[in-house]
């Protein structure tokens, strides 16, 4: 099988999305996590198994990042264009080539593992599509194969009410994630990092944001 995942790399300056992350929150300190959720991404979405290509879509070419040489070997930074998700889906699509099976995730989420991207692609082998939602109107993972891509592009957007819509229509059968939260406030980031493995790297580079976060607050109100 040749698949494809695409990570989308959203920063709180350049993202489509209605929910921004930490919008709340000093420009630095969101482009900072966004660096972090993306680094984390590509670490542990690294396909040691080769068992699918990694594609970065970037907004615009300052959104490209320097990434270590680790993964420039294999990842691919595109710059694709697109006023909506579904124009940016379609665009990058067309950009990247025929694939058995294609995967967008959104980087502003926490990381899956190398094995958790695998059991999507293989949800694809007997499924049309895998979905997860931040809430009914917006994803944070949208995986579908290439028999349906066509009808995929041809969706305005990725709701959940749209999805049931055509998977009626169209009689597919989709694979449903739970709902994931979204970090938009210092508050859902705490809550998000107590989640967390206090020995793992992305826990202690989240303890140093929060307070950095903590300090501008305090710097401010002075």
């Amino acid at each position: 099988m040749k698949n494809a995942l695409i990570i989308i790399n959203e920063k709180g300056d350049t993202s489509l999305s209605k929910f921004p992350l930490l919008k709340e929150l000093p420009l630095e300190a969101v482009r900072k996590l966004s660096f972090i959720f993306m680094d984390e991404a590509l670490s542990e979405g690294f396909p040691v198994e080769k068992g699918y290509s990694i594609f970065l879509v970037n907004f615009s070419e300052k959104d490209k990042n320097d990434l270590s040489l680790r993964y420039n070997n294999f990842v691919k930074q595109l710059i694709v264009e697109g006023k909506t998700y579904p124009e940016l889906i379609k665009n990058t699509v067309k950009q990247i080539g025929e694939y058995d099976s294609y995967l967008f995730v959104r980087s502003n989420i926490i990381p899956y593992t190398e094995t958790q991207f695998n059991n999507f692609f293989e949800r694809l082998e007997t499924h049309d599509m895998v979905f997860g939602a931040f809430d009914e109107d917006e994803f944070f993972i949208l995986g579908f194969n290439n028999e349906i891509k066509n009808i995929v592009q041809s969706l305005k957007e990725f709701t959940e009410e749209s999805l049931e819509t055509i998977a009626v229509s169209e009689n597919l059968d989709i694979y449903y994630l739970p709902e994931k939260a979204v970090v938009t406030s210092l508050e859902s980031l705490t809550e998000l990092r107590q989640k967390l493995n206090n020995d793992s790297g992305l826990a202690r580079k989240i303890d140093n944001l929060i307070l950095e976060i903590t300090r501008y607050h305090e710097d401010n109100l002075e």
